[in-house]
């Protein structure tokens, strides 16, 4: 919508999506591979409770770690197990792989386009004298919303049938610049 008052004009685009869901390739394989800010957690933790256990001559099998990803669940029996601390990178590892916990609500509203305008008559002995017009603007902004961690939500695979799949794709190109026209 554009605001106009005296010489001034200023246009705001927005565009937003409410509802669906997209699944994220790279969020699944940056997890996988420890590349992402989340799977920091608890890696001090795993590494001084490996040392530790080390220093001590104990087998994996005969410890039971004092840091890492803390983990609440029942054994095979059944029988609930709190503060069970796991390896990170094999957490992470394992959690890529269950497709649900990379499925995103692709919802979103993205700030498209803000330009600022400003209009000078030239001085013209013509009836209609000709405007100069000097503008600012920047292009993809960026997102007043949205529930994707590190990619756009409108992002795709293709055009196809493979919507709602997000693979390794490009941020989209934020542009900032300005203009001028001359009308005559």
């Amino acid at each position: 919508s554009a605001l106009t008052y005296k010489n001034w004009s200023v246009n705001i685009t927005m565009d937003a999506q409410f509802g669906g869901s997209i699944f994220s390739s790279s969020y699944a394989s940056g997890s996988s591979l420890g590349t992402l800010s989340h799977t920091v957690a608890g890696r001090d933790g795993w590494y001084k409770s490996e040392a530790d256990r080390i220093a001590l001559g104990y087998t994996q099998a005969e410890w039971i770690p004092t840091g890492g990803i803390r983990v609440d669940g029942v054994n095979r029996e059944g029988v609930p197990i709190v503060n069970n601390f796991l390896n990170p990178q094999q957490y992470w590892s394992r959690m890529s792989g269950i497709n649900e916990s990379n499925i995103f609500d692709a919802s979103y509203i993205r700030l498209n386009e803000i330009s600022v305008s400003r209009r000078f008559k030239l001085k013209s002995s013509k009836p209609q004298p000709p405007s100069l017009f000097l503008s600012i603007f920047g292009n993809n902004l960026g997102y007043l919303y949205r529930k994707t961690p590190g990619f756009a939500p409108q992002a795709s695979f293709s055009s196809g049938k493979s919507q709602g799949i997000e693979l390794f794709a490009f941020p989209v190109v934020r542009s900032i610049g300005a203009k001028i026209n001359v009308q005559f």
